[in-house]
């Protein structure tokens, strides 16, 4: 068995193996967009109120990002190859299924099992990528969330076009689009467990357990740690709204379901397109700059995006703050790993899905507000937030999450 991995290391790069966890992650994101764009179409068909419907999806919030950390454990002691495979036959499966139910139950238990994929994939992917080119840590790490962007940014306004027939949205289609995950997620079994990351940290006495984690998370040695989990949180609670309330804002303004998809569609590609550029700035500016801009940024686009009854302008707005928020997402991951060397699953886990998990669970809230006060408010306050993260960056140990500079003969293109 060794000398079998041994060849197909040698056929596969870490390129190769790259190019393999980025065709993963741009469909595990793929079919983690899948039902952002129908959810009012989903409300309005069981005759839900906003937060009553956010009450059922809050399940799938808790597994598919709440327990990224938790689940990122699985990835630092079982192979993270194998784990990512099967993670996206979860997603690919069960978020497919979820036009078809015929009750919000029936629903929240297909996002639930869906979001389970989802919230394992990311946190033992992250881990293992970052460990593929070690010298080009912001740059590998850029490229892979460019692909997980991309298939976000693509599923929306594809879902909702293709539900769409004459003009009707059909719910049930949404089965359809699982074949092409299920064939991509044996392409990760047949590839990624053979690369030298996947394998789990051998060199640490005692694996780390739930209990030692959740011990670990508020001890003093993960106070720093702490302190960039406070900024990507309140970034991804913004974001997390403005995602999910698209198709309301669609709606309010009596769009189709194709805009709010095209809205979605145009934050997150212009977010991967943030990333990659914010992986190559970092070796050649200000950390401390970049994450400044990348928080407070978005803030004005949000805002104009609030109270704006312009389609175009819409677009604009959304990319605009996607981009922004984009230059510091990669970074952030990286960051946490500098902070924790020992624990990239743990950390990993805690910036891509920790935070938008607890953003999520308070989303029944949010769906409150607006169903008290009105979108264009609710979405008004929610973009000011950026402001009192952007001061939470100024207390960033920065020194401690640079990554050190490539040389012109490291070898790597």
């Amino acid at each position: 068995m060794t000398s079998f991995t041994s060849r197909v290391r040698e056929l596969l790069s870490p390129w190769g193996f790259l190019a393999a966890f980025c065709l993963g992650h741009f469909f595990i994101d793929y079919y983690a967009g899948l039902n952002t764009p129908l959810y009012k179409s989903f409300q309005e068909s069981f005759g839900l109120t906003t937060s009553q419907f956010f009450t059922y999806t809050l399940p799938a919030t808790v597994f598919g990002s709440l327990m990224q950390p938790f689940l990122g454990v699985a990835g630092d002691r079982f192979n993270r190859g194998i784990l990512v495979g099967f993670a996206l036959l979860l997603a690919a499966t069960f978020h497919s299924l979820s036009g078809t139910a015929t009750h919000p139950l029936i629903l929240s238990i297909y996002m639930t099992l869906g979001g389970l994929g989802v919230g394992l994939f990311h946190p033992c992917a992250a881990a293992a990528v970052s460990n593929l080119i070690p010298e080009r840590k912001n740059l590998v790490m850029s490229v892979f969330l460019v692909a997980g962007m991309t298939g976000l940014g693509l599923s929306a306004p594809f879902v909702a076009w293709f539900v769409q027939v004459d003009q009707v949205i059909v719910l049930p289609r949404t089965w359809l689009l699982a074949p092409m995950g299920l064939m991509a997620a044996m392409i990760l079994l047949a590839v990624t467990p053979f690369a030298a990351s996947s394998r789990p940290n051998t060199e640490v006495d005692r694996p780390a357990t739930i209990f030692s984690t959740v011990r670990d998370l508020f001890s003093h040695e993960f106070s720093e740690v702490r302190q960039l989990w406070y900024i990507a949180f309140i970034r991804s609670f913004v974001m997390i709204v403005f995602q999910s309330l698209v198709s309301y804002v669609a709606a309010e303004n009596k769009w189709d379901v194709v805009m709010g998809g095209a809205c979605f569609g145009s934050m997150t590609v212009a977010f991967g397109i943030g990333g990659l550029l914010g992986g190559y700035l970092s070796d050649r500016g200000s950390l401390r700059r970049i994450f400044l801009v990348s928080t407070l940024g978005p803030a004005p686009f949000l805002l104009l995006a609030a109270n704006t009854q312009s389609e175009a302008i819409m677009l604009t707005c959304y990319g605009g703050a996607g981009l922004f928020v984009g230059l510091a997402n990669p970074l952030t991951v990286v960051f946490a790993q500098n902070l924790k060397p020992d624990r990239p699953g743990l950390v990993s886990g805690l910036m891509l899905g920790f935070a938008w998990g607890v953003s999520g669970i308070l989303m029944p809230l949010v769906g409150k507000l607006k169903d008290e006060f009105g979108l264009s408010p609710t979405l008004s306050v929610v973009s000011l937030l950026l402001i009192p993260a952007g001061i939470l960056v100024a207390k960033l140990p920065m020194e401690k999450g640079q990554s050190r500079p490539v040389g012109k003969d490291s070898g790597i293109i």
